[in-house]
């Protein structure tokens, strides 16, 4: 009986398994239907649609490395095989017997689809939403602050000012460590002032070899930026993979930035360009000397430190007393913003695994999860079995409304902290260097 079970069992599997292979390759057979059966306008747009699709699963990231590349090679043949099969089309057409009209009627179909489709490319990965963080909110960096507050804040209340002898800044570069707050630092610009668009885009997104008509994308994400009612913030985030790239890799990469120039050189006076990128050195000069007010986004120094300390441990139910962030701070010397951030996150699982752990639990006084200006002293949380009120349980014996959460302590964010090593290292620090005394 327990065999024919287990046997039943596996055939089930056996089948879910081959279900989500064929699920998996749904997509490849479709393309390949396309590949064998016709040469037809209908063949092209299954080709391209599913090209669109693999690029939108190649995005994912938590796809594992292996079947992304796999999906890359895929994408790569779609992409030949649709090329070829537009060639073929358009000799085919050109053989006809259509008079001008129809060619003409053909070409500006072909042009607004073509148009609509790399509208909705950039629409697809570009952040617009009006970010809720403003200069405040970033911890340190008050020289940065104090720069953009005049290069960009100030131009857009008072234009007036900014006129003849004293013009705003082409473009901005925010350079620093990975982690150092850069990408914050440009939200916060938008978030001074609710008038003020916002728009960001990821350049590796934008240079994806993978994607057709790029330089119309940067055409179109200018003029979306241009054409906002008021002012606009154009944010160029990891603008390092415009450049980071073997000629061999991605031959559209060149003219993607022939035309950031040129959109650079001709942009309208309500579009603030700013771009953030950590590896400064390996940027064109040409594109250095457009971006021409450049400011080092540093480390977080130790008054810095502790007000991250403080704005990521406040919101949790904690113990820590005020004088305890100044030792967080010392121990965090060359550390970014994201690596303590990264501490904090540790530590407030702290809790969590004591719960996970508990052998014993003890009843404790506080507000009722289901109500909480109603104080009960039934509550439940983790204890040593040596305590005096312990009682031996597991957490799966505890109701969902008994818990009393435990506080992040002291020890709890030191034990993080000295387990966290920080994401900097020297080789890094001193190429940032280097650019700074080239270019500063």
């Amino acid at each position: 009986m327990d065999g024919d079970r287990k046997d039943s069992e596996d055939q089930n599997k056996n089948k879910e398994s081959k279900k989500s292979e064929e699920q998996g390759h749904s997509n490849i057979d479709k393309a390949k239907k396309a590949r064998e059966e016709n040469r037809t306008a209908e063949a092209l747009e299954l080709y391209k649609k599913e090209i669109q699709h693999l690029i939108q699963e190649i995005k994912d990231e938590s796809m594992v490395a292996e079947v992304k590349n796999k999906l890359k090679r895929q994408c790569s043949i779609y992409l030949s095989e649709a090329e070829t099969l537009q060639k073929e089309l358009k000799d085919k057409n050109g053989d006809g017997e259509k008079d001008e009209n129809e060619e003409e009627e053909e070409e500006i179909a072909c042009k607004e689809s073509e148009d609509h489709q790399v509208e909705r490319l950039v629409n697809d990965i570009t952040e617009s939403e009006t970010p809720n963080v403003t200069l405040e909110d970033v911890c340190g960096c008050q020289d940065v602050k104090d720069k953009l507050k005049e290069s960009i804040i100030m131009p857009i209340k008072f234009p007036q000012l900014f006129q003849g002898r004293r013009p705003t800044w082409k473009g901005i570069l925010l350079y620093g460590a990975p982690g150092s707050g850069k990408t914050m630092i440009g939200k916060a610009l938008a978030g001074q002032n609710p008038d003020v668009a916002y728009l960001r885009i990821v350049c590796s997104d934008l240079v994806c070899k993978y994607l057709e008509h790029q330089e119309k994308m940067v055409q179109y994400l200018f003029k979306r930026a241009k054409s906002q009612s008021g002012p606009c913030i154009l944010f160029l985030d990891d603008f390092e993979q415009l450049f980071e790239y073997e000629e061999t890799e991605n031959i559209s990469i060149p003219k993607i930035q022939t035309e950031l120039l040129y959109q650079i050189d001709h942009c309208a006076e309500n579009v603030y360009i700013v771009a953030g990128t950590l590896k400064p050195w390996i940027i064109q000069s040409t594109f250095l000397k457009r971006l021409d007010k450049r400011m080092l986004v540093s480390l977080p120094d130790q008054e810095a430190r502790r007000q991250i300390f403080i704005k990521n441990v406040k919101p949790l139910k904690n113990d820590v007393k005020d004088e305890d962030y100044l030792i967080f701070a010392d121990k965090t010397e060359g550390y970014t913003g994201a690596d303590i951030s990264s501490i904090v996150r540790d530590a407030a699982m702290a809790p969590i695994r004591k719960i996970q752990n508990a052998t014993h639990f003890k009843k404790v006084q506080g507000p009722s999860l289901t109500d909480p200006e109603v104080v009960v002293d039934d509550l439940l949380t983790p204890c040593a079995s040596q305590d005096s009120m312990a009682i031996e349980m597991s957490w799966f014996d505890v109701s969902e409304d008994k818990l009393s959460e435990p506080t992040v302590t002291n020890d709890d964010i030191l034990k993080s902290l000295n387990g966290t090593k920080p994401s900097i290292d020297e080789d890094y620090l001193k190429k940032l260097n280097d650019f700074v005394k080239t270019w500063e």
